[in-house]
Order: structure tokens, then sequence, then C-alpha cells
């Protein structure tokens, strides 16, 4: 079957431009798994571009005549499936409308990571598809390109009007099409298709042969490194690669499958095993959950494959044993036989569409049965790991109210005996700590964009700033000494590299009010002044800690700590 990096020809070269460069633009927008997947893509296409170290990260205007180059001179259908799978977000109302016309028609709906097409319509039932498309949405104002895009996408079927080949084979075509009937070269067509036939049948052999090799190695591979990772997902044994090698159609999926099965439990084997410290062990705990979640689905989508892989071949087995279809008259002996010989060649032909017709809807059927077993398998296993994360996250909250009580006793002892208070390893330590040593001088009340998590290198530098705010800030708010205390300075002192704003931006409150607002007791407080360390970047070394003044209590109002707020820049 074709590519999908051919479905861009089935329009002309300008609005398939605009649909690399439009795709290409909606990139940033997409979802985290469409948006990868394209950069990644882009970056394993070998696509270079002067003064880009990285492909993906060149402006779009330059981008989009590389990508256009490769996806349709370089048959690239992994750039391709990538590509058309941002396109399709990007286009929501169209995937819908399209979706809904082909379940109608009994079509199935096929999803994303696709390389290949699975069958073949003839360009004049896809251009009536279209228009009644186009017209059953007159007011959505469709475009007939992308609505035939779309179509062509969605339902895995691509439109042709001679049999579907690659550009280099398209050019042999169209010069035998040029030649005069009583050209010479005609009569050596016959053992030149019987050749280009062997061929053909030899390069598929080597192609299925890497194939087999590339997806026992992988499989073996995994089950070799990982197989205490497989047991905690309940992945193991997995399904043998033969079946799945067996079939071109689905031998690269496997193998795409396996390569990104892989790479998860490759990262949850980083995880996996308890940490040797409690702050580390509450990170890693969150991550051990999110990466063994992304790599369950994958070992479950591999089992699917090979068990669909291994009903086709069954199914293919059995129609071996049937006798073979009674061949047609040649052209030749049509054209020599009387009128009504010519009447029984045509309602043979016409029964042996109706068997195949009969035959393929018998495939289609069998193909949802598997589908739907498959689906209902993995439902299963999903709500057997949601209730499995669910006890996780239960036991991961008992673990951090152990750890704060433990943390509050430690400062009520400190506070009360007037001892070293513990240890400051993370934020969240940093501003209990703080909220236990200055109850009478500040109030810590975290809005909802606060993030105590955040894991800033310098932990005991957040509660230094903390404790200026208490102390220094509150006696001269408390005494002043005159009209500039000259805050900045202060501060610096007092917390080397730390910066003191005063105002915020009007723009920035207004936009995104939860970040610069907090509620102390039914009163909302505007967050006005901030302090922090650190530029916007890697939040290991930025922070920033948002307060007000409250002169009738006479008392610091801490609303938030994290990352820098949201601005309109950002």
């Amino acid at each position: 079957m074709p590519g999908i990096g051919l479905l861009l020809g089935c329009i002309e070269f300008d609005p398939a431009r605009e649909v690399v460069e439009a795709t290409l633009q909606h990139r940033p927008r997409a979802s985290q798994g469409a948006r990868d997947a394209l950069n990644a893509a882009i970056a394993n296409s070998g696509i270079a571009l002067d003064g880009f170290r990285k492909a993906a990260n060149a402006p779009v205007a330059i981008l989009t005549d590389a990508v256009c180059a490769e996806m349709v001179k370089d048959q690239n259908h992994r750039l391709a499936s990538a590509l058309f799978g941002v396109w399709k977000e990007s286009q929501p109302k169209l995937a819908k409308a399209v979706s809904a016309h082909l379940e109608r028609e009994g079509v199935p709906v096929l999803g994303a990571k696709r390389e290949y097409f699975d069958a073949l319509q003839p360009v004049a039932e896809c251009s009536a598809e279209v228009e009644r498309i186009v017209e059953e949405h007159a007011d959505a104002q469709f475009s007939t390109d992308h609505t035939k895009l779309m179509l062509c996408y969605l339902s895995g079927r691509f439109p042709y009007d001679r049999p579907a080949v690659s550009g280099f084979l398209t050019e042999w075509l169209d010069r035998l099409d040029e030649l005069p009937a009583d050209a010479p070269e005609w009569e050596g067509i016959p053992a030149f298709a019987e050749k280009a036939a062997e061929l053909a049948a030899e390069k598929r052999r080597s192609r299925s042969e890497d194939l087999a090799a590339a997806l026992s190695g992988a499989l073996e591979e995994i089950n070799n490194n990982f197989a205490e990772e497989l047991g905690f997902l309940e992945a193991a044994p997995l399904a043998d690669s033969a079946g799945v090698a067996a079939r071109l159609d689905l031998a690269p999926e496997g193998v795409r499958v396996l390569d990104e099965l892989h790479a998860a439990l490759a990262a949850f084997a980083e995880v996996r095993l308890p940490a040797s410290t409690m702050s580390e062990e509450r990170q890693r705990a969150e991550q051990r959950i999110t990466r063994a979640e992304d790599a369950a689905p994958l070992a479950a989508e591999w089992q699917a494959l090979a068990a669909n892989a291994d009903e086709a071949n069954a199914a293919e087995a059995a129609t071996q044993d049937e006798p073979p279809a009674k061949a047609e008259p040649s052209a030749e002996l049509q054209r020599l036989e009387a009128e009504n010989a010519e009447i029984g060649a045509e309602h043979d032909r016409l029964a042996a569409d109706k068997a195949a017709l009969e035959e393929e809807n018998r495939r289609l059927q069998d193909d949802i049965e598997a589908r739907q077993h498959a689906y209902d398998k993995l439902l299963t296993e999903k709500e057997t790991q949601s209730e499995e994360n669910g006890q996780l996250r239960s036991d991961l909250r008992d673990l951090r109210q152990q750890a704060t009580l433990w943390y509050t006793t430690k400062w009520q002892q400190a506070v009360e005996e007037g001892g070293e208070p513990p240890p400051i390893d993370n934020v969240a330590d940093a501003i209990e700590g703080a909220r236990m040593m200055f109850p009478d001088t500040m109030v810590i009340e975290l809005n909802s964009a606060s993030r105590p998590d955040q894991a800033y290198r310098q932990p005991q530098e957040v509660y230094d700033a903390l404790k200026w705010l208490a102390t220094e800030y509150h006696y001269l708010r408390t005494h002043p000494l005159g009209k500039n205390p000259e805050w900045d300075l202060r501060l610096k002192e007092a917390c080397n590299g730390w910066t003191y704003r005063g105002k915020q931006s009007d723009t920035a409150k207004g936009m995104f009010t939860k970040e610069y607002e907090t509620m102390v007791n039914g009163k909302t407080y505007l967050l006005d002044a901030h302090i922090g360390n650190g530029t916007r970047g890697n939040p290991q070394w930025m922070i920033r800690i948002a307060f007000a003044w409250d002169p009738e209590l006479e008392k610091v109002i801490v609303g938030y700590v994290g990352p820098h707020q949201k601005t309109q820049a950002s």
C-alpha cells in the first residue's frame, strides 16, 4: 500500500505547502504527545539547515520547504504520519465532520501513528464524498483540499486513477504512456513485467527478514534487560514476535512499539527502586507512577498487535486451502469471442467482484472483533492499574503527612527549647519553618498557583528570605526611618543575589488574577510586591516570593511561593 508521504500529492503544491506551514505553526499548541512525535520525526529525518543544530528549532518559514521535500520527494512516511497527527489536531471541526461522515458510511475512523494506507479508493468516489461533506457543512466553509486530505487520512484509503506507485515508478509509467501503440518496446513489456515481479518479491523477502531480525533483537533485549520492570507492570511474558514479523503491514508498527517500549522501560527502571533519602523518595515516587503509566500502555499495545497478527495469519492460512478462483479470459480472447461469450465473461467478473467484496466484509468484521477484544482487554488492564495507582497515591499522601508531622514537631521543639532548627531540605521545609518561627510578624497563606514543591537547589535561601521579611522588613514597616528604606539593598545584604520589586505589572495582575492574590480569613490581599532570585529558565535556580503588607494587623502576608508568576510575555 502507498505510504502517508504520498498524501500531499493528492492536492496542488501551493495548498500542500500551506498545510505543512500551518501545521508547523500550530505545533506549539499541539498536545504533548503529538508535538514530541513531530519534533522527533524531524530530528530523525536527516534534515539539515544551516545555522540550526536542531532542524525542529528553525523558523517555520525556513523549515516548511525542507519538510515538504522530505515528505514528497524522499517519501519519509514516518515524518508524514507525525505531521498529519498534528494537522488533525489543528482542524478539530473538520476532523469531527469527516469522522461523523465515515461512521455513517460504516468506515472505521483510524488513529494516529500510521505510515501506510490500508486500502485504495477510486478518485471519483473520493471526490464525490468530499463534495457531500463540504455541502453538508456549508456554513463551516471547509476547503475542498483540506476535506480531501482529512477524508483520506482518517479513512486510511488512498485515491487512485491507476495503480498507486512511487514517484520513481510514476515517471516510468508516464514514459510508457507517451509511446505510440506500434512502438517496438511493447514487445518486451511481458518479460520486463515478469522480471519486475521477481525483483519485487525478492525485495519484499529481504525487507521481511530485516524487520524480523529487528523485532526479534528488540524483544530479546527488552526481556533480558527489563524482566523485573515487566513483572512489576504485570506485562510479562511479552508475546513472541514471529507472528508480527510474518506481516509486512504490521511489522513496521511492531518495531516502533518495541522501540518506544524499550525507552519507556529504561526511564521506569531509573526510578523503580526506593531512594536512599526521604526527600529523594518523595520525588521518585511521583516519577515512578508517571513512568509506569507511560510504559504499561505500550506493553499492552504490543500484546494487542501480536494478537491481531496471529489472527490475521490464521485467517490467511485457512483461505489457502480453498480452491483457486477461475481465471478470467484474456483480453485477446475476449476480442475474438462472440457477443454471447462476452456477456458470460462479464457475468463471471461481476460474480468474482461480489465474492471479493463478501470476503473483504468478513475480514473487516473479524478485524472489528479483534480490535474490540483488544480494547476490552486494555480497558480491564487500565481499571486494574487505576486501582493500583490510587493505592500508591494514598500511600504517598500518608508518607507526606508523616513527614510533615515529624518536621513540624522538630520546629516546635526548636521554638520552645531555643535549640537548633531541623535541616531545610526543600522549599516546603523552608515555608513550614518560617510559619512556625514567625507567627507574630508573618502570615503564610499560599494561593492555588503556588508551587511549594518546586525543586529549588538552595532551600535555605528561601527560609533566609522569609526570615528577612518577618524581621528586618517587618521592623522597618512598623518603625519607618524615612521615605526610601532601600529595600533592595537591605535584602541583598541579608540574602546575596536576591532582588526586591515593590510593584507588579498591572496587565499581568489583571490577566492572571489567581497568581497575584491570596485570601486570609475572608479578606483578599493583592500581592503587589515580590522578592526572588534567578531569572526565567531552570526552576532549580529560580524562585519568587510574592507578598503584601497589612497595616492593621502589622503583619507580612505571604501569598505566593514558586517560579516566576505569569506575565503577558509568558
